[in-house]
């Protein structure tokens, strides 16, 4: 393929605010564009994200080294992308931008190739991963709290984690289920019930243990504890304070806080996965799990950030990372960090931002990496796209 131009525009997310997306056109006029979604708990060391002006002046520099060149290859782009900006936040380009120049090439290269998106991915990076594809856990977001919600939750995730044994279908099937019984339970205890960033029911709590106490109760009462394990994404960067965590409405130190994670652990035998239980800047805390003997899947996101150098930095005090293309800001860039966490035996989990956008991308990524989960939020709005594409490639 040959690039002839280059286009970005603006579109709303789900929280409606403004996002950028990019499009390439070839010599032929076909128009291939997709666009990046946007955290909100954005960790320290992410790819920086440009506004709609920037990236416009940004890539009027990008078409003097891209535009007439002949494409074979996404890394031969990204290259490119690192050879122009070799910054490791992208701080020249900005990692939005790179990113979807990253996923556009791929889009285009598949269709001239007459190969789905995930195969073409798969063929460039992941070839030494065999054919075996197997479903991967879903993690569905069903309370949201933190900065994704207007309520008084620290944590900001409550989910549940499907197993990976049954028919994706059963399993998609069984997280609506769920979902809509929460509503109903969390309706009859509560006049005011909305949703948050990511399709999770959004209300105060009594603590930051009750949503686990009500999800696991919805399991055992509806006959799918066999089915699903809970998880929680603390996003405790959010909660860091000048060197103590905001819980509960006190301060509290990082001992008093894995005293917590303890005591959940000890009550809900059906937690599978803790999220960042530390801020990035309370990196050394990490090790307390394994120096605990504690076998619950401790999963690394600000701490890690989608870098191959911090995911080989931290990775032995940890069990999962958390894989978000738009924090490194390229695809080749994504697929390294991937191939290293499983070099290291670590859970690899691909997720969707906050503010999302009409782009399954992610999903042909799990697919094409035969990532362990995915994490997609709840099934309704424009979280339903990930879960269409899901059992579209799955089933």
């Amino acid at each position: 393929m040959k690039i002839k131009d280059i286009l970005v525009k603006q579109v709303l997310d789900s929280r409606g605010e403004w996002t950028i997306g990019v499009g390439l056109i070839d010599f032929s006029g076909t128009e291939i564009w997709t666009t990046i979604p946007a955290g909100k708990s954005v960790g320290q060391k992410e790819a920086v994200v440009v506004s709609f002006e920037t990236a416009t002046n940004n890539l009027n520099g990008l078409k003097e080294s891209l535009v007439g060149m002949e494409i074979g290859t996404i890394l031969q782009v990204d290259q490119l992308i690192e050879h122009l900006d070799p910054t490791s936040r992208k701080e020249k380009i900005g990692g939005n931008v790179s990113l979807a120049i990253s996923i556009c090439v791929a889009k285009f290269l598949s269709a001239e190739q007459s190969l789905s998106l995930d195969q073409l991915i798969r063929n460039e990076f992941f070839l030494d991963e065999g054919e075996t594809y197997r479903p991967p856990k879903i993690f569905a977001n069903l309370i949201n709290g933190g900065l994704h919600a207007h309520n008084n939750l620290d944590f900001q995730e409550y989910l549940v984690v499907t197993d990976n044994l049954r028919p994706l279908q059963v399993a998609v099937d069984d997280v609506i289920k769920l979902w809509h019984v929460l509503g109903e339970t969390l309706t009859s205890k509560s006049e005011t019930l909305l949703l948050g960033d990511e399709g999770g029911y959004s209300r105060n709590f009594r603590d930051n243990g009750e949503p686990l106490e009500i999800l696991n109760e919805l399991l055992q009462t509806n006959g799918m504890a066999k089915n699903f394990q809970l998880g929680i994404d603390a996003a405790s960067g959010s909660m860091w304070k000048e060197g103590k965590y905001s819980f509960n409405g006190k301060l509290i130190t990082s001992d008093e806080l894995f005293e917590v994670y303890k005591s959940y652990i000890a009550k809900f035998g059906n937690l599978f996965s803790l999220e960042d239980p530390f801020s990035e800047n309370d990196f050394t805390s990490f090790d307390k799990f394994k120096q605990a003997g504690i076998k619950n899947v401790i999963i690394g996101d600000d701490l890690t950030s989608t870098n191959v150098d911090l995911i080989a930095q931290y990775g032995q005090n940890l069990s999962g990372v958390i894989i978000k293309p738009n924090q490194i800001g390229t695809l080749t860039r994504t697929c390294e960090a991937i191939k290293l966490a499983k070099k290291m035996g670590l859970f690899v989990l691909v997720s969707h931002r906050s503010a999302e956008t009409d782009e399954s991308f992610i999903i042909d990524l799990a697919r094409a990496a035969n990532a362990d989960g995915v994490k997609i939020g709840s099934p309704v709005r424009e979280r339903n796209i990930k879960y269409d594409r899901l059992l579209e490639l799955y089933s």
